[in-house]
């Protein structure tokens, strides 16, 4: 059986940490995206379903048994502890989602993306991090073209973030994704270290 060397992506809303992501499995790197995942889990995990409803309604499914994000995110922001509530009952599920995606994967590199790696302590899970970083008002840019909302938004979410110089000061490698870096090179100097 091949050792397998687990690598975590993180950064700040607009960093380009799912771009990495994605950049590595062209490169075939398997890479999980952790959010992409947990709506996933949230739609198909009878155990999550049954938590969910037990806590919030049956009104968090839609009429289509998939997760109302809207009618979740109105919980999220009006109850203190629902976010707290929601991430106890999805990580665990995540990783162990993960794990799973390890086992199935025979490659002996491979990446998970998780804006909230070092929030949730899931760092103690890998060998090494990646913190992507840009600067603020460039992030700020990106996502709002690409969650199509305004710059007051965004500022408040990134407000909610640990701060990039922590993120950076954690991690074991950092990609700089401003216009300037070219993300490749940065890739292969740190797969050339491990």
């Amino acid at each position: 059986m091949i050792k397998q060397i687990k690598i975590g992506i993180t950064g700040g809303i607009g960093s380009g940490k799912s771009t990495l992501a994605k950049i590595l499995n062209k490169m075939g790197y398997p890479s999980y995206i952790s959010d992409v995942e947990a709506k996933r889990l949230m739609n198909t995990n009878s155990e999550i379903k049954k938590e969910l409803i037990s806590l919030f309604g049956k009104e968090v499914y839609g009429y289509d048994d998939k997760i109302d994000p809207i009618y979740l995110s109105s919980i999220i922001f009006s109850q203190k502890t629902a976010l707290q509530k929601v991430n106890s009952i999805v990580h665990p599920k995540v990783l162990d989602d993960f794990k799973q995606f390890c086992i199935k994967s025979n490659n002996n590199i491979i990446f998970l993306e998780s804006a909230i790696l070092f929030e949730i302590g899931w760092q103690k899970y890998f060998d090494y991090t990646i913190c992507v970083t840009a600067n603020k008002e460039l992030r700020i840019k990106r996502t709002c073209l690409r969650d199509n909302k305004n710059e007051s938004e965004i500022r408040k979410r990134i407000a909610n973030q640990l701060d990039d110089s922590e993120k950076i000061k954690n991690a074991d490698f950092i990609i700089y994704n401003d216009e300037n870096s070219h993300i490749l090179e940065q890739i292969n100097s740190i797969l050339g270290k491990i």
